[in-house]
């Protein structure tokens, strides 16, 4: 949605339209809109968020543009870390704890391995400390704009996900007790105004949105009459999400149970904080203990509670702040390996292995899903270490300087320097000195380090190769497309290549191989092939008019194929979409007797552009004892080669006399083609001996009219 929104302004997400049948029903992403293209089912708010760097990434040069979109979280994560520090002296902890807590929440929490996914959960965690931080400004400073900053941040949380929404009146709750505490029984209409209007204009969007998607202002794309809805048993998902093996934030983030400890203390000290945080905590626990797939699907530990990992971590300041810090340290040190394993390796693998395990229940597949898993053996977390000692790193380690045709030492080499200067700068603040100029290297260097990285990365073969294969086709495409054209691909397992590397202005559908073709899938291609423009087909590993393709057979039947070319396991094909309407030249006849008699030809235009498919019906009057030929069509300049040509073998041996035979033709005129009148003529030659039939006028092909090719 992101990618869509950034290159076209569109807002479906047809590019991986495949993704609605090929995912088991418990992850399918998408819905079907009332217009026949698919539309996300998740929070809007990610993908608005992601559009601005994917956007600037088309005017970064040699780097990824999906890839630089997947720093979003890491600098969403950045935020609410420095946000946590910011809190820490409003509830009168010293700067230096509050830089303690940033630092625990970045490497020792959930935040860490969700810094390098695009899942909401990330923006959610710094929407709700940003309305902490906002409440606890406004209760210290008054203010109108602290409340502006509040309604911003609960706006976004519902945005991201509706659930939040049941959140909105304990956040009401403290605003108003805050307000007591300033001497105000009835706030004033400015700051009812601060609050309520980001909250409003949220809903309105929300509002507009859920109609554009699925025509109804309160149909969010969830099925919820056909199971997906907070219906699951209560006790299962609170044991899987808090304490199981498979997903329990206890197993995934040890440090946990002292911040249950240290909730004690905070209670204590911040009485209000503490029952808008623990109250927050609670009801979003039991809310997504309630959904129908709590485990998040393919997902680190549990997902839905990445949100919380800031509050956890709040609490643990008492604990910090007293004689118990040796105590959280050594928590915090566990929980920061286990997050250092979820980054390392790529923990989809053992969730694949896990499917084994633990089958699906096919009888009800929307439960979908390694169930909540009592065996410690198989939680996520030992299965981290089961991967590092028995694979291969190569096809495990998920850095993204560690690629399977190459390891770029540079970038952790580089990187750990960047870090080393960080922590000897923050040495130097923690203990009271100047950091003297390192603070302006360390700005300096992670400019040009950043691009660098960025740009190895971008060699990574799973995103694509310079210049061969589907790059080489992106490449080609851009280079001739048009206002019009549309992008049709059967792809599924290289999706990402074109949402990394293709920065045009097309719009793309991907599709998988299917047989038959669903209804959804020729609605879709209906609507492209209604256009006035050039459609492009994109296959992976799958030879000519392969039965399992309908795609393409469907598009072969109702449009007109101008070009198949290979590129390494990828085909390009290219369609014509406009039906010939404007007649040509017709009546010549080849061969005496005669062998074949044009009847009737037409084309979808004589004037048209560089780039442009022609496309043509010729009617054919059979006549007796021709063999088998070769039909050609050429667009030819003033003395020079043909710029387009069609040629095509046909049975022509088994056509009866006397009967009429229709072949269709289509001409890609090249982007280069320069403006000028072509000459447009057709014939037939022996395949065998490549001689060409005589007309009846003499000559070995004939005229079928003149073609005005302009800018």
């Amino acid at each position: 949605m992101t990618d869509n929104l950034a290159r076209v302004g569109a807002w479906d997400t047809d590019a991986i339209a495949w993704s609605q049948w090929v995912n088991s029903p418990a992850e399918v992403l998408g819905a079907w809109g009332d217009d026949g293209h698919v539309y996300s089912k998740k929070g809007v708010a990610p993908a608005l968020a992601y559009v601005p760097i994917r956007y600037l990434a088309r005017f970064i040069p040699a780097v990824g543009l999906l890839q630089t979109t997947f720093l979003v979280n890491a600098l969403i994560t950045i935020a609410t870390a420095l946000l946590l520090w910011a809190i820490a002296p409003r509830l009168g902890y010293s700067e230096k704890l509050g830089a303690a807590l940033a630092v625990i929440f970045g490497l020792a929490t959930l935040a860490w391995p969700y810094a390098t996914h695009l899942f909401g959960e990330p923006l959610s965690a710094l929407a709700l400390t940003t309305a902490l931080w906002a409440l606890l400004r406004f209760r210290q400073e008054g203010g109108g704009r602290s409340l502006l900053w509040v309604g911003l941040a609960l706006g976004i949380s519902v945005a991201t996900s509706a659930a939040y929404a049941l959140l909105l009146p304990v956040f009401g709750i403290y605003w108003l007790w805050a307000e007591r505490q300033r001497g105000v029984k009835i706030p004033q209409f400015s700051h009812w105004l601060a609050l309520a209007a980001p909250l409003a204009l949220t809903a309105l969007f929300l509002l507009w949105y859920n109609n554009l998607r699925f025509g109804h202002p309160l149909d969010s794309g969830y099925h919820f009459e056909a199971g997906e809805g907070f219906n699951g048993p209560l006790l299962a998902g609170l044991y899987g999400l808090l304490i199981s093996p498979y997903r329990g934030l206890l197993f995934h983030q040890p440090l946990t149970l002292l911040s249950l400890i240290g909730f004690i203390p905070f209670y204590r000290r911040h009485r209000p904080e503490a029952l808008l945080t623990g109250v927050i905590s609670v009801m979003l626990v039991f809310v997504f203990a309630k959904w129908w797939i709590w485990w998040g699907g393919f997902a680190w530990g549990p997902r839905f509670l990445v949100p919380l990992a800031p509050y956890l971590v709040l609490w643990l300041a008492p604990l910090l702040a007293g004689t118990y810090r040796r105590i959280v340290w050594i928590a915090v040190a566990l929980s920061a390996l286990i997050q250092l394993l979820a980054v390392s390796a790529n923990y989809v693998l053992w969730e694949i292995e896990l499917r084994g395990l633990y089958p699906t229940d096919w009888t009800d597949p929307l439960r979908y899903g390694a169930p909540a898993t009592s065996n410690p053996l198989h939680s996520p977390v030992v299965g981290q270490i089961h991967l590092l000692a028995r694979q291969a790193w190569t096809d495990i380690l998920d850095f993204a300087w560690f690629q399977p045709n190459q390891v770029v030492w540079w970038v952790p080499a580089i990187g750990l320097g960047i870090v080393i200067v960080a922590g000897w700068q923050l040495l130097c603040w923690w203990r009271g000195r100047s950091p003297g100029w390192l603070p302006a290297i360390l700005m300096l260097a992670l400019i040009p380090f950043t691009w660098f990285t960025l740009h190895a990365y971008a060699q990574s073969e799973r995103y694509g190769t310079d210049n061969s294969g589907y790059s080489a086709i992106l490449k080609e495409i851009d280079r001739g497309a048009r206002l019009g054209d549309t992008l049709v691909t059967v792809t599924p397992y290289h999706y990402q290549i074109p949402m990394n590397r293709y920065n045009g202005d097309l719009p793309i559908l991907g599709f998988a191989q299917e047989e038959p073709l669903r209804p959804e899938t020729e609605r879709l291609l209906g609507e492209a092939t209604g256009t006035t423009g050039t459609l492009y087909l994109v296959t992976a590993g799958l030879p000519p008019a392969d039965p399992s393709n309908a795609v393409e057979l469907w598009l072969n039947e109702h449009t007109y194929l101008a070009t198949d070319q290979w590129y390494d396991d990828f085909r390009l094909l290219r369609y014509g979409t406009v039906l010939p309407t404007q007649s040509l030249d017709s009546g010549q006849v080849w061969g005496n007797p005669p062998l074949f008699t044009l009847d009737q030809a037409s084309i979808s235009t004589r004037r048209t552009s560089p780039g442009s498919v022609l496309s043509l019906d010729l009617r054919w009057l059979s006549g007796e004892n021709q063999p088998d030929t070769h039909l050609f069509v050429q667009l030819l300049p003033t003395d020079a080669a043909p710029i387009a040509q069609f040629d095509r073998p046909y049975p022509t041996s088994t056509w009866q006399p006397g009967e009429i035979y229709n072949t269709a033709v289509a001409l890609w005129i090249p982007p280069d083609a320069p403006s000028a009148d072509y000459t447009l003529i057709a014939g037939w030659y022996d395949p065998t001996s490549a001689e060409r039939f005589i007309t009846d006028n003499k000559g070995d092909y004939a005229t079928l009219g003149t073609i005005h090719i302009t800018p």
